[in-house]
């Protein structure tokens, strides 16, 4: 009996432990990124168009074993980016991973190339048992998957990956979206821009000479220097046609926001004695965790001084005024090219220029990974042109590296690696420079056209692609003439509407002499020609030709120039069928001369005001915002305290109008990203000017919005405007400053006649943009209301001009200029003027001009005041008319000069004080009139 109660017991027990439903859980535990990468569990980032591994840790807690297949859904930002199958199931109480690869596009995430670096958030969730076709919206409870679980709540787990992340030791690291800078930029989202900056010479006679100097300074400080000598040795005779000075250098940037502007070097040059800056800054940098360190290289034109073979000092200064970049300065180097080497051969040059920052990092390439193969870490730079194979005589390619010293490294041409282990530390130039430079003999690789050369890292610690040359020497030329266009030259490389045009054509004569003279011709498509008379030219000389073409053209325009040189065939020639050359031209607006020179409208009035009251303006405490160092701007605000706009208290504000000048709109922002608020309320755009360059690069945008902003606006108090840059990442736009006008009426006040005239207009006067400064003038006629000049007793005259930092600009009404007109305050970038013109007050035809000579500026606003009153008035009875006394309080007894301005009698120097230097400027005045 005993034995058979202990059975019911266990049977019992038994019964307690087992669940009614026992069934499996499944979770997601945890979310990995690039679980190989170096440093992936302290800094979560992924890569923008490259192969990311994104990891699901998956557990099956419950009881029972998984015994069928389930899927696991991977989506970043709600989109799917993966969804992949366990067909094996799970047993129980055990955990497996789960990896998909997954490339990020730069359509949707936009991580431009750049610095400082770029990123953006993320947010990756992964879940488990969801179906693929209900991926990525995977419902909470469970009820699309294929396994039956004890909780159906558990199944999916997130990741936020910040673009600015928390890391130990400092106030934030890059990660979320990057761009991977230890990739060649072949591979990152700027499709527009090659790895390195390509430039091509076809010379006669020609060759290039370069030399490298300078030892690398680890802490270059501040106003620091240092002199290097560069030794170049050029034949008797030769002509240099151009000369770069190329200075390396990279800078440290450990802290997102302790240099929030970035760390690249700022450099000059005192070349020979002459001091010059920078006209091009190439740099690059790794672009993601703390681990920064952009890397670059600062090109001086030293073309004018450099003439021959010598020495040539280059003191290279950190003109950096504090600390904080951590400069350190590599070694440099000095290249010329020139004709009149005395072999007689046509050489074609290819020479490539830049930073390339490569550095292969896998799981077996180098000592961390970045997930970054030697494939990706190579910088491919294409060589375009045709290369005439028959007569070439050699070949070869020179490439140069900065920090190339590490072993194993591989120099390509045409897609084949034609130098291993290249640039190590054998081939440094110069004791301690660290440049390293490879020359390699070509000439049994050459293709007849589409070369290319790469750089690329296997792992070497990394490098930078910084200068590479292709030289392609023929044979020398026959006996016989051979008269080819080298090149088609428009005005500044393009055709301008609404104006004629001068077109040039460089003959070059890579044969023989040529002892008579010949023709050349121009056609262009569209109906107008004209033919050329050229003198002998000598072999290897070459002239230029030029005409005007008079044909007005529309922008946009298609045009097709054909320069046919000895276009009568009066020469016997080498080769006839070299002759011509065409060029594809599209009419473009010169964006830079007025609006009147480019079928565009003019500053036209628009509105006119007839009562008692006035006008007054202010740009408060705007300031200009630059989106260069404010990348992601998103808010701007101005404020104007009730002093800044001093409006009556019996007044009625009958307008006011805001006026927001923007420049560098990178990505058509305005107006369609920008929102206004006034005061706290919300305000409806109510115009939009603008203009641009419209050719070339940096074909940016700039206008001005404007907004009524009455309703609003606080006559008693302060008040305050926002703009709000709605556009994805912010930024992309720069902002000049904002100015608040108000019209007010006051029975109180004279009678004022008010005209405003509003438009927006970008003016260059400089001849290096074919403007003149006549062109390059922005008109506002003055329309409306018949003005009456023997009732106005004062004509004031307001102009804004937006970027007129000057003094700079002609201000021109009524055919009288005023020089250097325009200056803004040193915080806003808007040039004010504000001047009494009553003199030059015309009953009709009133017009004012603003015109650029030397730099640039933009034309906005010309507001004209005209007050009631006897013109001939002179209310401190120092003789001169109110219209035009530049000082209307000149105390009892005082003289006069010609504008009013009062001085004391004996004031002779007018400093305002009766000194001894007075009385001895008229003692000497005396004398002078006395024979001894």
């Amino acid at each position: 009996m005993k034995s058979r109660i202990s059975l019911v017991c266990i049977v019992v027990l038994l019964a307690m432990v087992v669940p009614a439903s026992a069934a499996p859980d499944l979770s997601v535990t945890d979310v990995l990124v690039n679980p190989g990468d170096t440093r992936s569990d302290d800094i979560l980032r992924v890569y923008v168009n490259g192969g990311n591994v994104i990891s699901a840790v998956v557990q099956n807690a419950g009881p029972d074993a998984v015994t069928g297949g389930f899927d696991v859904c991977f989506v970043a930002d709600g989109k799917k980016i993966g969804c992949t199958t366990v067909a094996d199931g799970m047993a129980a109480d055990s955990n497996t991973t789960i990896s998909i690869d997954w490339t990020p596009s730069c359509e949707d995430y936009p991580v431009m190339p750049g610095f400082p670096p770029q990123s953006l958030p993320l947010t990756i969730t992964a879940t488990v048992d969801c179906n693929c076709s209900s991926c990525p919206n995977c419902p909470d409870d469970g009820s699309c998957g294929k396994i039956t679980e004890s909780d159906e709540t558990n199944n999916a787990l997130s990741k936020d990956l910040p673009a600015i992340q928390e890391f130990s030791g400092t106030n934030g690291v890059i990660g979320g979206v990057v761009n991977n800078g230890y990739k060649s930029k072949n591979f990152d989202c700027d499709t527009t821009e090659e790895p390195l900056t390509l430039e091509y010479f076809d010379l006669v006679d020609g060759d290039m000479a370069f030399n490298i100097s300078g030892a690398k300074i680890s802490t270059f400080a501040p106003q620091a220097t240092d002199a290097r000598v560069h030794h170049i040795d050029l034949p008797a005779g030769a002509v240099v046609l151009g000369a770069g000075l190329y200075v390396s250098w990279y800078d440290k940037w450990g802290n997102y926001k302790t240099y929030p502007t970035g760390c690249l070097a700022n450099l000059s040059v005192n070349f020979n004695g002459t001091d010059i800056m920078p006209e091009w800054v190439y740099h690059d940098s790794k672009a993601f965790g703390y681990y920064q360190s952009p890397k670059g290289c600062a090109v001086f034109n030293v073309t004018s001084l450099v003439s021959g073979s010598g020495d040539y000092t280059a003191i290279v200064k950190n003109i950096e005024p504090i600390g904080g970049n951590n400069t350190t300065l590599l070694g440099q180097a000095l290249g010329v090219y020139y004709i009149g080497a005395g072999h007689g051969c046509r050489v074609q040059l290819w020479v490539l220029e830049g930073t390339d920052y490569l550095m292969a990092a896998d799981d077996t390439h180098g000592g961390n990974n970045y997930s970054v193969s030697p494939e990706s870490a190579t910088a491919t730079v294409a060589l375009p042109g045709e290369i005439d194979l028959t007569d070439v005589i050699d070949a070869k390619l020179i490439a140069i590296v900065t920090q190339g010293m590490g072993p194993g490294s591989d120099l390509l041409f045409n897609d084949k690696v034609i130098k291993t282990d290249a640039w190590n530390a054998s081939t440094e130039a110069y004791p301690g420079s660290k440049i390293n430079v490879e020359e390699v003999p070509v000439l049994s690789k050459l293709l007849p056209s589409d070369n290319t050369m790469g750089f690329r890292d296997n792992g070497s610690d990394g490098m930078q692609a910084s200068c590479a040359i292709l030289a392609v020497i023929h044979a020398p030329a026959s006996a016989a003439p051979d008269l080819v266009v080298e090149s088609v030259t428009p005005n500044c490389d393009y055709l301008f509407g609404n104006e004629s045009n001068g077109i040039s054509a460089t003959i070059t004569n890579n044969g023989a002499g040529c002892e008579g003279s010949f023709n050349v011709s121009f056609v262009l498509s569209d109906g107008f020609s004209a033919t050329e008379s050229v003198d002998a030219l000598a072999a290897g000389d070459n002239t230029t030709v030029s005409i005007i073409d008079p044909t007005i053209r529309d922008a946009g325009d298609e045009v097709t120039i054909t320069v046919t040189a000895d276009c009568y065939g009066s020469v016997a020639e080498d080769d006839e069928s070299n002759n011509a050359t065409t060029l594809d031209a599209t009419v473009v607006n010169n964006g830079y001369k007025g609006k009147t020179y480019t079928g565009g409208e003019n500053i036209t009035t628009w509105k006119t005001y007839d009562l008692n009251g006035d006008l007054v303006y202010s740009a408060g405490d705007s300031y200009y915002l630059s989106a260069y160092y404010n990348k992601h701007w998103t808010e701007y605000s101005a404020n104007w305290t009730a002093s800044d706009l001093p409006v009556p208290t019996a007044a009625t504000v009958v307008e006011a109008r805001l006026y927001v000048p923007y420049t560098w709109d990178k990505a058509d922002v305005m107006p369609s990203e920008a929102g206004m608020n006034f005061n706290g309320a919300a305000q409806t755009l109510n115009a939009h000017y603008s203009d641009r360059k419209g050719y070339d690069g940096y074909d940016y945008p700039c206008g001005m919005l404007v907004y009524n902003v009455t309703d609003d606006f606080n006559d008693a108090g302060d008040n305050y405007a926002t703009i709000t840059n709605l556009h994805a990442g912010g930024g992309n736009v720069s902002m000049r400053g904002m100015v608040l006008v108000v019209i007010h009426e006051d029975a109180g006040e004279p009678r004022r006649q008010i005209f405003v005239n509003e438009e927006f207009d970008l003016l260059n006067g400089k001849s290096s943009y074919c403007t003149t400064p006549d062109e390059a003038t922005a008109w506002a006629p003055i329309t409306g209301p018949t003005i009456n000049p023997s009732t106005v007793s004062n004509a004031r005259l307001i102009t804004f001009a937006p970027s007129a930092d000057g003094p700079e600009g002609e201000l021109i009404f009524n055919e009288h200029v005023w020089v250097d007109e325009w200056i803004d305050n040193g915080v806003h970038e808007i040039g004010i003027s504000d001047r009494v013109v009553t003199a030059h007050l015309r009953s009709t035809g009133n017009v004012v001009g603003f015109r650029s000579s030397a730099d640039g500026m933009e034309a906005s606003n010309a507001i004209l005041i005209l007050e009631e009153g006897d013109p001939w008035a002179d209310s401190d009875s120092d003789g001169v008319p109110d219209c035009w006394d530049l000082e209307d309080d000149t105390p009892s007894g005082y003289l006069t000069d010609s504008e009013g301005r009062g001085y004391r009698i004996g004031d002779v120097n007018r400093d305002g004080d009766l000194t001894s230097v007075d009385a001895l400027m008229i003692l000497q005045a005396i004398v002078e009139n006395i024979e001894l």
